[in-house]
């Protein structure tokens, strides 16, 4: 072998890339190697075989090929056949008969009845093994054992068994594909007669009869003959480790990969995947922390596998903690409470005064069920922040006599549907009553969520409540003139970032209500906040920001109607019956407007916090202290953690009155009359005496 041809062999095992073949390529042809055997079939060999974007390239190399060979014809239809495309690999079979260049042999019909069982196409495969009794290969070992494969692939254990029984001498590798035939199709007893037939075993056969009992659910015998080998191999370990995981044994999943790094192995991508799976449906979440950091350590995290899996437990956990988020939402259903003794209609309310309500033209979805209202005009206020200028949406709700009203802002739950939607009907109660003083309401859309503007700003607690002053206070604001004897109502977050504008005296409300008042993002509640879990936020709010793959997390988090449905059924309303597919359309129809990812990635890690722990929290409202009257409006069916902040507040300095009503997150828009009876009362306590 001269100085070019080992200099040639040598560079294509360093070849990585289809640019660099063709450089090697352009070499072969400038030294005359293209007529070398070895040095053509070995160049053919890569880019059939190891780049995987060659194969094209591959083809035109053997067309142009001045003696082409079956080695050269059976290297193209192997890599055809692992292709996404395999039906091309009969193609060439059948153009390699044709041209009776080369003549087909053992290797040939391998290869191509790995195409056929690729496709699953039994129809070619009888063809093929019509051909091999035509080409005298009926006999041959190899092609013997492919077209064992290739029937059971198509689903045909039958005809799998007849070629196995016509051997005459099968070998190891033959018993194990007739053995993962049986297993393959369903027959966990055949293999297990297979499995105790065999002359002797290796330990192919017995990672494919614990496959075979984990597919099929036997996890005792799985189990078992696990613990009967006498050599286990990272794949023995992560057919377990993935089978225990899969059938919702997550201790067994944990303690086998445990075990498995106790004696000293190093688990493979399937078994690293598997235990990641069970974390993620287990909610061991701390567990998968500790994976997650084995995972660097060994150098794992170029595996796209793992990455994958990675993702999707972070997901899951992501989504729990969406658990405590506020997903708006409405109901048409009837609801009864043993308090009033009066139906609680949960979405619409029938009036018998005149109710006016003014808003936005340019919202279709947007509608006004009484026909005698005021015309609707467009209400957007423009909010100039640094360079940006802010459409934002507010509606408001006035009753028949508006004359010498008192003004009420109400300001939305932050959520990632967070929408003007969740005060209206608690708006039009309020401002239809008759009493000694009128009430008029305004509701506002957070910029960055609902149908106010969403650009792509860092959205934080600061810029929240800026905007929120600004809203109230700038000249040109909708209810500038009514600061004076302004009444605030705020749900969620927005009740706290009020409280704490208050404190600051950036606003001056005659009086708060905090209906269901949170300050901790949903995943910080679950999670917390050290230093690790900061650093994952931010990992995780910069991909919910970039341009493609934040796009992709956002669909698969929150902007799905699945995730939707389940998180309003689990947490967000306290009847589940309440959630209809109307309102999962709705909410989702939020979900996918311009820039909807932004604002919520900013919440759902925390950015939107205004405090940082239940002291600030618990501060914020002693500070209120002999200054304005605060009531504090808790629901029964809070998710835990949530539950805990609003209980804290009771009988908290600061807090005037504490009351409880049915609903989970967002009771003003599951029970809107209920909540609108506490906070009317409120209004009367404060107000009316003093008219």
């Amino acid at each position: 072998m001269n100085y070019a041809e080992q200099l040639c062999l040598s560079l294509l095992t360093k070849c990585k890339t289809l640019k660099t073949a063709k450089q090697i390529h352009a070499f072969v042809h400038k030294t005359g190697l293209e007529y070398h055997p070895l040095v053509a079939g070995k160049l053919l060999l890569h880019c059939a075989v190891t780049i995987s974007d060659a194969l094209d390239y591959a083809r035109r190399l053997l067309f142009h090929s001045p003696n082409p060979d079956a080695f050269m014809y059976n290297t193209l239809i192997r890599g055809l056949a692992e292709s996404d495309s395999p039906k091309r690999a009969l193609d060439m079979f059948v153009e390699m008969r044709q041209r009776s260049i080369a003549p087909v042999d053992s290797f040939s019909f391998a290869f191509v009845l790995k195409a056929v069982a690729n496709l699953r196409c039994l129809r070619s495969g009888f063809q093929l093994h019509c051909r091999v009794f035509v080409n005298g290969l009926d006999t041959h070992l190899f092609v013997g054992t492919t077209l064992v494969s290739m029937y059971a692939e198509c689903g045909s254990l039958d005809f799998a068994r007849k070629v196995f029984e016509g051997m005459s001498q099968p070998n190891v590798v033959a018993w194990n594909a007739i053995l993962t035939a049986c297993l393959r199709c369903g027959d966990v007893e055949g293999g297990e007669e297979l499995f105790e037939q065999m002359p002797i075993r290796n330990l192919t056969s017995w990672d494919v009869m614990l496959a075979g009992y984990v597919k099929a659910g036997e996890l005792e015998q799985a189990r078992k003959t696990f613990l009967g080998m006498p050599v286990k191999d990272d794949i023995s370990w992560s057919t377990m480790i993935v089978g225990f995981a899969q059938n919702g044994c997550f201790d067994d999943a944990f303690g086998l990969f445990r075990e498995l790094r106790r004696v000293g192995l190093r688990p493979n991508e399937a078994g690293l995947t598997g235990v990641l799976s069970a974390s993620a449906q287990a909610g061991a979440f701390e567990f998968a922390k500790i994976l997650h950091g084995f995972i660097e350590k060994a150098g794992f995290l170029w595996l796209v596998s793992v990455n994958n899996a990675l993702l999707d437990t972070y997901s899951k956990y992501i989504s729990m903690a969406f658990s405590a988020t506020f997903y708006p939402s409405s109901s048409l259903s009837l609801a009864f409470s043993s308090k009033t003794h009066r139906p609680i209609f949960t979405r619409t309310v029938g009036f018998s005064k005149t109710l006016t309500v003014k808003a936005s033209t340019t919202l279709e979805n947007l509608s006004v069920d009484d026909k005698s209202s005021a015309p609707t005009k467009t209400n957007s206020w423009k909010w100039k922040f640094k360079e940006n200028l802010i459409n934002i949406y507010y509606e408001e709700h006035e009753g028949k006599n508006s004359d010498s009203s008192k003004n009420i802002l109400m300001v939305p739950t932050i959520s990632d549907v967070s929408t003007v939607e969740e005060w209206r009907s608690v708006a039009r109660d309020i401002v239809q009553r008759t009493g000694q003083v009128n009430w008029r309401a305004t509701i506002v859309d957070w910029p960055g969520l609902g149908y106010s503007d969403r650009p792509k700003i860092d959205y934080n607690a600061d810029v929240m409540e800026k905007f929120l002053v600004d809203f109230i206070n700038a000249p040109d604001s909708p209810i500038s003139s009514s600061d004076s004897d302004l009444v605030v109502f705020g749900g969620g977050h927005a009740a706290t970032i009020t409280i704490r504008a208050a404190k600051k005296g950036l606003l001056k409300p005659k009086a708060l209500a905090a209906i269901a008042p949170t300050w901790a993002g949903p995943l910080p509640i679950v999670f917390g906040r050290d230093s690790s879990m900061e650093t994952r936020y931010g990992l995780l709010r910069g991909t919910l920001r970039a341009p493609a793959v934040g796009w992709m997390m956002y669909n698969m988090l929150v902007s799905n109607e699945k995730a939707i449905e389940s998180q309003y059924k689990s947490h967000v309303y306290a009847n589940p019956e309440n959630v209809t597919p109307g309102i999962v359309e709705s909410r989702y129809a939020l979900t996918k407007r311009e820039g909807a990812r932004y604002a919520p990635a900013a919440f759902l890690t925390g950015l939107l916090d205004p405090v940082q722990s239940r002291e600030e929290f618990l501060e914020l409202f002693a500070a209120m202290e002999g200054k304005i009257p605060v009531v504090v409006v808790s629901s029964k069916g809070s998710p835990k953690r949530s539950k805990a902040e609003m209980e804290a507040l009771r009988g908290a300095t600061g807090v005037s009155k504490f009351v409880e009503v049915p609903g989970a997150l967002l009771p003003q828009e599951e029970y809107p009359i209920l909540v609108a009876e506490e906070l009317y009362q409120f209004l009367q306590e404060n107000f009316e005496s003093k008219a």
